[in-house]
């Protein structure tokens, strides 16, 4: 079913927010940056900063994306930005029943067509942590936690989605879901090629290598994974072909 959304430009800004939303989030869509200047900063790299700040007694994460150089500057003309590309696989997502967060609002400014910045506005997932903190605080439970990731990115591959980017910092938990965040690079294709699921596994297969994941946890993924997605294939088996994928590298 389709999410109802309003559009409204206000200060240069084109938004777009869910139905329903307006009257709570209306001042701060309008005007983010006034709103951001005294937020709690989480995240600032390459064109990319991110807060967590508290707007009508609701807890939102807020990213803004920004120019990243002149060939960036280019390519923007011509396709959606960043933040509307998560914006629309967030819908997608939520219309399929995938567990990401939820995306409340995103609004961009452009002026003759240059894109400046752009926002995403999402739901903060409270007590969350990125799965490699989340395993640093509960190691006694890595082999769980573990199996129960791979549980639902088998269910997000027979569903047909592919998340494009499927790296430890961008899964998150807390004690109740699994959230996949950073989904501006998915798509859904069904059924899922065989190869896009591999993808997605080797990423991931990657971080269980770089941060140092027990045989025990790296064996439950496979399994877990399979219990879900057969693939047609025994869990060994799947390891090989994700282990040889393109960047995948023993450390």
């Amino acid at each position: 079913m389709a999410i109802e959304e309003v559009v409204f430009e206000e200060n240069g800004l084109l938004v777009h927010v869910r139905k329903g939303l307006l009257e709570g989030l209306g001042d701060f869509l309008a005007s983010p940056e006034r709103f951001l200047k005294d937020a709690e900063l989480l995240k600032e790299d390459r064109g990319i900063k991110a807060w967590r700040l508290e707007v009508a007694g609701k807890g939102l994460f807020v990213k803004r994306y920004t120019n990243r150089g002149p060939l960036h500057t280019v390519k923007d003309i011509f396709r959606a930005s960043r933040a509307l590309r998560v914006w629309r696989n967030s819908l997608v997502a939520d219309s399929v029943g995938l567990s990401v967060p939820a995306t409340l609002a995103f609004m961009e400014e452009r002026r003759m067509g240059v894109l400046k910045s752009c926002y995403i506005v999402q739901e903060f997932i409270e007590d969350g942590l990125n799965l490699y903190f989340f395993i640093d605080a509960h190691r006694d439970r890595e082999a769980e936690t573990i199996g129960r990731v791979a549980r639902e990115v088998a269910t997000m591959h027979r569903r047909g989605w592919f998340h494009g980017d499927l790296k430890w910092p961008n899964i998150v938990l807390n004690n109740e879901r699994v959230y996949f965040v950073d989904i501006e690079a998915s798509l859904l294709k069904e059924p899922l090629p065989e190869g896009y699921m591999l993808k997605d596994l080797s990423r991931f297969a990657r971080d269980m290598e770089a941060y140092g994941s027990t045989e025990k946890a790296k064996a439950m993924f496979y399994r877990a994974y399979l219990e879900l997605n057969p693939l047609g294939l025994g869990h060994e088996r799947l390891r090989e072909r994700v282990e040889r994928e393109r960047g995948f590298r023993k450390t």
